[in-house]
C-alpha cells in the first residue's frame, strides 16, 4: 500500500507541474510580441503610451568582490522597430569600434535639452554592449587607423543616417526637426541590434 501511495504522488505532483508549465507557457504567448530580423520586441502599455521593449543580456560584476551576475537589460523604443526602417533611410555600412565619438550640433543643443532621454539612450545602449561613448566637440571623422566611430547630430532636410569617411564608421544623424530625434537614434540603434544579432 506505502508503494501505491508514493507512485500516486509522484503521479499527482507530475501532474500538477506540468499544468503549471502550461500555464506559463500560455501566459508568455499571450504578451504581444514580435520579431524584427531576429530582434524579439515585446509591446507595453505604459500609462496609455505603447513601448516596445527588447532584453539584451547583460553581465554586472560586482567591483568589490569581482562576482559576476547575469541579467537582462530592458531597452525601450517609443516607435514601432518596423516603421522605423521605413520612416528612416539607413545609407552604407555599419562599423563598430571601441570608442564613438558623439558630437551634436549647436542648433540641436536646444532639442536635446528639451528631450535628452533619446540621446540618454543611445549613451547607455552604447555602454551595454561594450562601445565606450566619447563626447567630444572638436572631433572630426579623421580616424585613419579605425579605432573610434564618430556619430553626429545635425540639422537636415530629411531625418536620415549616412555612413561615410575613408574607412566608414563615421555617420552623420540628419534629423529634420527636433520631434525625429528619437525616431533617428532609435534607428540606429535598431541596426546595432540586428547586427549584433546575426
Amino acid at each position: 500500500m506505502d508503494k501505491k501511495r508514493r507512485v500516486i504522488f509522484f503521479l499527482a505532483f507530475g501532474l500538477i507541474i506540468a499544468i503549471a508549465l502550461i500555464a506559463v507557457l500560455f501566459f508568455i504567448n499571450q504578451i504581444p510580441h514580435f520579431d524584427y530580423n531576429e530582434v524579439k520586441f515585446y509591446i507595453e502599455n505604459e500609462s496609455g503610451k505603447i513601448l516596445y521593449k527588447t532584453l539584451l543580456p547583460v553581465t554586472y560584476t560586482d567591483e568589490m568582490t569581482g562576482k559576476a551576475t547575469y541579467g537582462d537589460y530592458n531597452l525601450y523604443f517609443e516607435n514601432d522597430p518596423r516603421e522605423l526602417e521605413k520612416n528612416v533611410i539607413f545609407s552604407g555600412g555599419l562599423n563598430l569600434h571601441e570608442y564613438t565619438i558623439l558630437n551634436i550640433t549647436k542648433e540641436f543643443e536646444k532639442c536635446v535639452d528639451k528631450d535628452v532621454l533619446p540621446l540618454q539612450n543611445f549613451i547607455n545602449f552604447n555602454k551595454i554592449i561594450g562601445i565606450k561613448p566619447i563626447k567630444d566637440e572638436v572631433a572630426g571623422c579623421d580616424d585613419l587607423y579605425g579605432e573610434y566611430s564618430w556619430v553626429g547630430v545635425k540639422r537636415g532636410e530629411e531625418t536620415k543616417i549616412i555612413e561615410w569617411g575613408l574607412k566608414g564608421g563615421c555617420y552623420n544623424v540628419n534629423i529634420k526637426n527636433c520631434d525625429e530625434i528619437s525616431m533617428a537614434v532609435e534607428r540606429f540603434m535598431l541596426e546595432i541590434l540586428v547586427k549584433l544579432n546575426k
